[in-house]
Formats: C-alpha cells, sequence, structure tokens
C-alpha cells in the first residue's frame, strides 16, 4: 500500500457537526424575523454559493451582503458567535486528525466564504491548531466543491 502524503478534510459535518437550524433559531431571536424567511432570503438564492465561489471575495464584503439579506444589522463577532453555537466538534474525527498529522500532510477545505475564513479562529479554532495556515474555504479558490478544479487548485499550492 503506497504511502500517504496529502490529505484533505472536509470541516461541517466531518470535523464538526453543524445544525442549521439552530443557527436559523439564533437569527430570529435576534432580528424578530421568522426563521423561514431568514433561510429563504439568505441560503434560498444564489448568493451562498456564489460567496462559496469567491464572490464577494472579502469577508468584509461577504458581511454586507449577509446583512442586506438578512434585513438586519450583523457585526463579525456576532455572526461569528452565531456560527460557532451552530457548531460541535467530533473529538474522535480531531484525535484522528492528529494522529495522521504525525505521518502525511494535511489542509482543510469547506464549501465557505471569506466571513468564515476570517472566523475559524473563533467558530473552529482546532481548524487553525490542526491544519494553521492550512486552513481554507473554497472562496479562496474561486470555485467550490466537489467541481475538480478546486481540488487542483490546493494541491497545486502545496505542490
Amino acid at each position: 500500500m503506497p504511502d500517504i502524503r496529502f490529505v484533505i478534510f472536509d470541516m461541517d459535518q466531518v470535523l464538526y457537526d453543524y445544525d442549521h437550524q439552530v443557527r436559523l433559531r439564533l437569527l430570529e431571536e435576534l432580528t424578530g424575523r421568522p426563521a423561514t424567511e431568514i433561510d429563504a432570503a439568505v441560503w434560498g438564492g444564489p448568493h451562498e454559493a456564489a460567496a462559496e465561489a469567491g464572490s464577494p471575495d472579502t469577508a468584509e464584503g461577504y458581511l454586507a451582503q449577509y446583512a442586506r439579506l438578512l434585513g438586519y444589522p450583523i457585526d463579525f463577532d456576532t455572526w461569528a458567535d452565531v456560527r460557532r453555537q451552530m457548531m460541535r466538534a467530533r473529538p474522535l474525527v480531531l484525535a484522528h486528525v492528529r494522529r495522521l498529522k504525525e505521518r502525511a500532510d494535511l489542509a482543510l477545505l469547506t464549501n465557505n466564504g471569506m466571513m468564515l475564513k476570517a472566523a475559524l479562529p473563533v467558530c473552529a479554532p482546532e481548524t487553525i491548531e490542526l491544519f494553521g495556515e492550512k486552513a481554507h474555504v473554497s472562496a479562496e479558490f474561486k470555485a467550490r466543491k466537489p467541481d475538480p478544479v478546486v481540488y487542483r487548485r490546493l494541491c497545486a499550492k502545496y505542490g
């Protein structure tokens, strides 16, 4: 069996449980707007997929778009706190990643926009511990999974 030299991990539903309903409930409490309306406005259209593919290409641009779609002003700390509360680390998987890190080069690639990239230290500090600068969102590569181009660009970055 050949040696595995490079492993790419996803984040949501792999390293972390991800509960969209928790996020909707928190946003409903924050804004007073019904969760179904929030879901349709923010995630029901093309905006999130475009952000995952790099448009907007900054955390600030993403946050401005998110606030506009949400119909409510939201700052970085609030956004990051909501995202953090909807996630739960999977300790057994993270332990496996720590062991694998001793034998292989690792990277994280999650379909997300630049806002999550900026918020990773708050939302998912284990990703920074495990992957460091190799913790990536798809927006950095201007493509989203499962498009093979996002994987090619990530692998090219690390040779």
